[in-house]
């Protein structure tokens, strides 16, 4: 009886695990097992044990295969997971966006180098305006002439007796007179045309061969009447020449002066004496 029981117990046992693996998706039959068995040739007890002790680690390796297949499952869910993640970097979207931005940012930059490249343009036509001012300043078409003794009226204890009354006021003989050089004309050949025109006595000598003028006197007033060094000097443009009147010959511009000299020409910023 008790053999029976234990049998009985067994089958049950066996019945239930075969219920829990076919609804469990481990039938027998899924692994490569026949249906078709008696189930009547597997109710011996050792048979049975040994096909419980079977089965029993089957179906733990069923799972467990089961689990590794979900593992690699979700480990190809993971590289294709990763290998999507990629592909939308790869494309060259943002490359796209910073070759855009930085087309974009070199317009601004040649618009505003031609504004800098305009206003040079601007100021280059002043540059001819203010040459054409300086140009008539050059085109000088006259000269100036004056005749002074100031310096006489400084040593008048020197001064020939009877010479008082020929000086003229302020030691002017003629203002500074603006004239037009004839084409030619020295420094000589002015002093005698203004001086005929204005009425002043003027004498001179010449040099016998070279023909050089030497101014004596003008106005009355004589070398030699105001001291032992005094006589006439000429100056051109503020500077003392140094040689005959007659061989300087004038241009237009030219400021001629006539200068009396009651020391060698040292009182009047000259150091030459001539005429």
């Amino acid at each position: 009886m008790k053999k029976k029981q234990i049998i009985i117990a067994a089958a049950a046992v066996l019945i239930l695990l075969a219920a829990a693996f076919w609804y469990g998706g481990d039938a027998p039959g899924l692994q490569g097992w026949s249906l078709s068995q008696d189930a009547t040739q597997s109710s011996a007890g050792s048979s049975q044990d040994s096909s419980t002790d079977s089965s029993g680690p089957s179906s733990s390796a069923e799972p467990e295969g089961d689990n590794s297949a979900s593992d690699g499952a979700s480990a190809e869910g993971s590289t294709s997971g990763e290998n999507t993640q990629p592909a939308p970097q790869e494309p060259g979207s943002s490359a796209q966006g910073q070759n855009t931005s930085d087309q974009s940012t070199p317009t601004p930059d040649t618009s505003s180098k031609p504004e800098e490249t305009t206003p040079p343009t601007d100021p280059q036509p002043e540059t001819p305006s203010s040459s054409q001012n300086t140009q008539p300043e050059e085109q000088a078409t006259t000269c100036s002439i004056s005749i002074v003794c100031t310096t006489v009226l400084d040593h008048l204890d020197w001064l020939t007796p009877g010479k008082e009354d020929i000086l003229p006021a302020g030691g002017v003989m003629l203002a500074a007179t603006e004239v037009e050089p004839q084409e030619g004309e020295t420094v000589f050949s002015l002093l005698q045309r203004i001086t005929r025109e204005n009425g002043i006595p003027m004498e001179a000598s010449f040099t016998p061969g070279t023909g050089s003028a030497y101014v004596e006197g003008i106005g009355n007033l004589y070398e030699f009447d105001c001291g032992q060094r005094s006589g006439w000097l000429y100056f051109v443009n503020g500077i003392s020449p140094g040689y005959s009147c007659s061989e300087y010959t004038l241009k237009p511009g030219d400021r001629v002066e006539w200068v009396y000299t009651c020391d060698l020409g040292q009182d009047v910023g000259a150091t030459v004496a001539g005429g």
